[in-house]
């Protein structure tokens, strides 16, 4: 159904046209605000899809280091095994004894470098640790604002903004 506009004077006409301009200017301001959720909308899925691949990466990662690990761990417990027996099979021969304390310091030695090569060194010095980020998560609003994700309004400020307070929880 239509609406009749009844136009009695010029004051009306001068004020019917303001109200259509203003009409108009919300609706760019919305249109403009929609384009900004839309571009903001394909950063986050970009963003998300990305992550989305690192996981699967990492997951790799981390099934070929275990399978690395498990090598290594069943090798020193075979070496371990087999050691004992060959100590109590060359009880009575010192010359043996001594040839299998030499194959021991050699196997010693594989065993620290085959570990060596599957372990990423701590900074600290001590234990392990897991490789850096090098891709931090988004930031994210800690100051008590409901807990929403902050995206910046391009993509390249993403990286360079995470709080130092998110980076201590991680660890």
């Amino acid at each position: 159904m239509a609406t009749r506009i009844i136009i009695d004077s010029d004051e009306s006409l001068n004020a019917l046209v303001t109200a259509m301009g203003e009409t108009q200017a919300a609706l760019s301001r919305i249109e403009a605000t929609q384009a900004t959720i839309l571009q903001r909308l394909s950063i986050i899925k970009r963003k998300e899809t990305e992550m989305a691949g690192n996981i699967h990466e990492a997951v790799q990662r981390i099934t070929q280091s275990v399978q690395n690990q498990t090598t290594v761990v069943n090798g020193a417990v075979t070496l371990l095994q087999q050691l004992g027996d060959l100590i109590r099979q060359n009880a009575e021969d010192p010359t043996a004894l001594m040839s299998l304390a030499d194959t021991v310091d050699g196997n010693v030695q594989q065993l620290s470098q085959a570990m060596a090569a599957n372990t990423v060194a701590d900074q600290s010095g001590g234990g392990t640790a897991p490789p850096p980020n090098t891709n931090p998560t988004p930031p994210v609003d800690n100051t008590g604002g409901g807990g929403a994700t902050t995206v910046p309004p391009d993509d390249t400020a993403a990286a360079d903004t995470v709080p130092a307070e998110n980076a201590r929880r991680r660890r």
